[in-house]
């Protein structure tokens, strides 16, 4: 007897039990929940009927088996090509497939934690642990796996964004270091009401802080969120080591230019 994971025709797929031997709701869920993860969590074990048939007989595992079905029919996409854990009789060794059948029997106890019991069909003898066990233990490894696509998903997300905000702030402090400066040819001096003027526009949500000469992406970035500033030294304050490069110089430069433009 050969033994190994292989993509089948679903079509060529016979169950001893009964469809209706299984809740369809319980059915449609656990589908709906393999088309989301867009895989299989435990082919059902087949057994080939002939050598040319291509025939296949599930010996263990009906309710995946039935939930494979149900995926295809919600999801035409899916195909009609299911994987099993096929076992191929050949005519060598007798002895070795009763084994491995018996072996598959012990698996199929131990995963289940439970006897499998002996359900009688047509006057065939076919094993298959009880329903409620078999959902209760699909119900944890999709559980584990929807868990751990979740996680990663946050991982890579969370990586993408620190890499993204990490680019962003290289693009735009290159950006403020090559925009040309507009040359003041002669510091106009600055009056009370001019500080005034320029902390109200600071503080304005409607302002364009870009509009000052001086002031990128970054910086009207962070002075739009430290708002608001009741004079040039809570200006200073609150955006010393917020800002890359900040000092009241730069203050001092943003204040005449934004006299400027009066």
């Amino acid at each position: 007897m050969r033994f190994g994971t292989m993509f089948v025709e679903t079509k060529r797929i016979i169950s001893s039990i009964k469809r209706s031997a299984f809740s369809e709701e319980e059915l449609t869920r656990f589908a709906e929940k393999l088309i989301k993860l867009e895989g299989t969590i435990r082919p059902p074990v087949v057994q080939e009927t002939g050598m040319y048939t291509r025939e296949y007989e599930v010996i263990y595992g009906h309710f995946e088996y039935y939930v494979a079905v149900r995926a295809m029919e919600l999801d035409e996409d899916r195909g009609d090509m299911t994987s099993v854990f096929l076992l191929t009789p050949t005519d060598k060794a007798p002895e070795k497939e009763a084994a491995i059948l018996e072996l598959v029997k012990l698996f199929a106890e131990k995963e289940s934690g439970e006897e499998i019991h002996v359900i009688q069909d047509s006057g065939e003898n076919h094993s298959e642990p009880s329903q409620s066990a078999d959902i209760s233990l699909l119900s944890k490894k999709i559980e584990i796996l929807e868990n751990t696509l979740d996680q990663k998903t946050a991982n890579l997300e969370r990586a993408f964004n620190q890499k993204f905000d990490q680019q962003e702030v290289q693009i735009q402090q290159i950006l403020e270091y090559v925009k040309p400066k507009k040359k003041i040819a002669e510091k106009k001096p600055i009056s009370s009401e001019d500080v005034q003027a320029f902390l109200d526009f600071l503080n304005n949500e409607q302002s364009k802080l870009r509009d000052i000469n001086g002031i990128g992406p970054v910086s009207a970035k962070s002075i739009a969120k430290y708002r608001p500033y009741n004079s040039l030294d809570d200006l200073n304050s609150k955006l010393k080591g917020k800002v890359s490069g900040f000092s009241p110089n730069k203050t001092e430069y943003w204040l005449q230019n934004f006299s400027l433009m009066k």
